[in-house]
């Protein structure tokens, strides 16, 4: 099983491998919301499928699947391994493509920054870990207006049209 041991953070967001024992009812209940799942392609899920899911991205060689964490208390004189995270959302990101997806699934999350601050971090990450990668690509829905301002907070631009309700965003630090 490929897991990242790397722990990605800033002072409010951290990014780590998620495993099965992650999966709780409340994330089931993220992908089962109309509101969540809007633009997803998943519109229902159970614990059980949701665990087959993570346990399937963590053994594929070519994907790297996080969750997306919030810091609910931060104490500049505790180190980070005390500090309270919440799992608010998830990141997947396809080596082979180069493409990435992201999911803040805890509505009280939503506009606050969360889902900027984590595709920065991993934009920071994969420049480090990955030097051979020239550009990330995101795929959105066109309707999707909130992820489309997120990926251009992070730097992203849209490329083309990609298949008439959708934009293809790419990220490049050639």
């Amino acid at each position: 099983m490929k897991m990242i041991n790397d722990k990605i953070s800033d002072f409010a967001c951290l990014l780590k491998s998620i495993t099965e024992n992650n999966i709780t009812e409340e994330y089931v209940s993220w992908l089962n919301d109309k509101e969540v799942n809007k633009f997803l392609d998943t519109k229902s899920a159970t614990l059980e499928s949701q665990k087959e899911y993570v346990r399937k991205q963590n053994k594929d060689k070519n994907i790297i699947f996080l969750g997306i964490y919030a810091i609910q208390e931060s104490h500049i004189d505790l180190p980070p391994s005390t500090q309270n995270y919440k799992l608010i959302g998830t990141l997947k990101y396809d080596l082979k493509e180069s493409i990435v997806s992201i999911m803040i699934g805890d509505k009280t999350y939503w506009n606050k920054g969360y889902g900027s601050k984590a595709i920065k971090l991993f934009v920071e990450y994969i420049k480090k870990k990955y030097p051979q990668v020239r550009e990330i690509k995101a795929g959105v829905i066109k309707k999707n207006i909130g992820s489309i301002r997120m990926f251009e907070k992070c730097g992203f631009k849209i490329t083309k049209d990609k298949q008439g309700h959708s934009w293809w965003m790419k990220y490049g630090y050639i």
